[in-house]
C-alpha cells in the first residue's frame, strides 16, 4: 500500500491551485539538487527560481520547491517529475537546459541526484 502526502499550493503558486500528491515509489521521479553558493548569491538564486518556475514550468513538472540554508551557503532544489522519461525529455531539450545552465553560473558547485520516495508522513 503506497503512502502519500497531499500538498496544497499556496494561493497564486499554481495556476489552478491543484493539490499535489507525493507518494512512495519511483513515480513521480524526485530530483534533489544541492547548490553551494556565496552567501550574497543565495537570495538571488532563490528569487530567480521562483520567477522561472511560476512563468515557464514544463507540464511534466508536478512540484518544484526551493529551500535556503540558514547558514546562507546552500540552496536546495526539490522537484518532482511525472516520470523519469519526462525528466529526460526536458534534459534533451536545449531551450529547457538554459535555466539549468544559468543556475550553475552563480553556484560554486551543484550536486543533482535522482530519488524515489521511500516514506511520507502527514500530520
Amino acid at each position: 500500500m503506497a503512502s502519500h502526502v497531499r500538498l496544497a499550493f499556496s494561493p497564486g503558486a499554481s495556476k489552478n491551485n491543484e493539490t499535489t500528491i507525493i507518494q512512495t515509489g519511483s513515480t513521480p521521479l524526485t530530483l534533489i539538487k544541492v547548490f553551494t553558493v556565496a552567501p550574497e548569491r543565495q537570495a538571488y538564486r532563490s528569487r530567480t527560481y521562483r520567477t522561472r518556475l511560476s512563468n515557464n514550468a514544463p507540464p511534466a513538472l508536478r512540484l518544484g520547491q526551493r529551500s535556503r540554508s540558514l547558514g546562507g551557503t546552500r540552496v536546495i532544489n526539490h522537484a518532482q517529475w511525472q516520470t523519469r522519461r519526462d525528466f529526460e525529455t526536458v534534459l534533451a531539450n536545449p531551450p529547457a537546459q538554459a535555466p539549468m545552465t544559468a543556475a550553475l553560473e552563480i553556484a560554486t558547485s551543484a550536486e543533482p541526484k535522482l530519488y524515489e520516495v521511500a516514506h511520507t508522513c502527514q500530520r
